[in-house]
């Protein structure tokens, strides 16, 4: 099965900006957003990429008890120990790769993140929207069948969310899908920044985008979008995000953020010289000594 969203191209600025109000301008919050640098990029979270499928669940399992019982020697904030969306969102912000897929309530913040790194080639960036309440519907019914949840369950809690994503309800070769939007009750402080979430995919037998495909079909009005333009809008993009405040100083409120963007600033607003700039300048205006 393979993802088919809606394609919207974009040429330039305005085209970009005009779709992304259409989308979210009017209705916040009803839409997710990601950026990616390459439009060819599907949707697969980390773990995906760097281990073999074949044994992702045991991997993901080991990893989170490692961390979990080593993560006390370096920090005194941690998640509780069975608050395993906590600890997943933990690791996703150290870099460890996890069945977490990053998303925001804000397009311009992810457009940020679409076009932040510079790499060689021409080939578009993307920006990836799915529509929050149309996914969230359709997976808390598909949740009420498959575990008998109460219909105004709440996915983040800590007991369903055990269920959901370490349970024994999903098996080897069960094609059921579901994906479902997780909010952790221990905050990083980036997430809030960002107005994140993430989406999980609660399968662990799937790929993630086979999950959500499977838990949509039958699902026939607007649900996923990809906007996708120019590589060379980059520049561009970027300065018109710093002038919505959308840059690294905060998007990542800490030391490394406030490097981030005045090396970002610099770059994009070089310091240029201008006669009687420094004081050799003022010497030889007046003649020199």
């Amino acid at each position: 099965m393979t993802l088919s969203p809606e394609e919207i191209p974009c040429q330039d600025w305005d085209q970009l900006q005009s779709n992304i109000d259409r989308l979210a301008g009017s209705k916040p919050y009803k839409w997710l957003f990601r950026g990616q640098s390459k439009a060819s990029w599907g949707l697969e979270p980390r773990i995906e990429r760097e281990h073999d499928f074949a044994f992702l669940s045991e991997t993901e399992r080991q990893m989170i008890e490692d961390f979990r019982s080593k993560a006390h020697l370096h920090t005194e904030h941690v998640p509780r120990h069975e608050d395993t969306a906590g600890w997943l969102s933990m690791m996703q912000h150290h870099g460890a790769p996890t069945r977490l897929l990053d998303w925001t309530y804000s397009a311009y913040v992810a457009l940020f993140f679409a076009v932040e790194a510079e790499w060689d080639g021409t080939e578009d960036c993307a920006l990836w929207g799915v529509h929050l309440e149309a996914m969230v519907g359709v997976g808390r019914r598909c949740a009420q069948r498959l575990f008998d949840l109460p219909r105004d369950a709440v996915f983040a809690s800590p007991p369903y969310f055990q269920n959901l994503a370490l349970g024994p309800y999903f098996v080897r070769g069960n094609g059921t899908g579901l994906v479902v939007d997780i909010l952790p009750q221990f905050h990083v402080s980036r997430l809030s920044s960002q107005q994140g979430c993430f989406l999980l995919n609660c399968n662990r037998f799937m790929r993630f985008e086979d999950s959500l495909l499977e838990m949509m079909t039958g699902f026939s009005s607007r649900w996923l979008v990809r906007i996708t333009f120019p590589r060379s809008l980059r520049i561009e993009c970027l300065k018109r995000l710093m002038h919505f405040n959308i840059h690294p100083a905060t998007l990542f409120p800490d030391l490394d953020g406030l490097a981030r963007f005045i090396s970002l600033k610099t770059k994009l607003f070089p310091v240029s010289r201008s006669p009687g700039d420094t004081l050799a300048d003022a010497v030889n205006q007046r003649g020199g000594a």
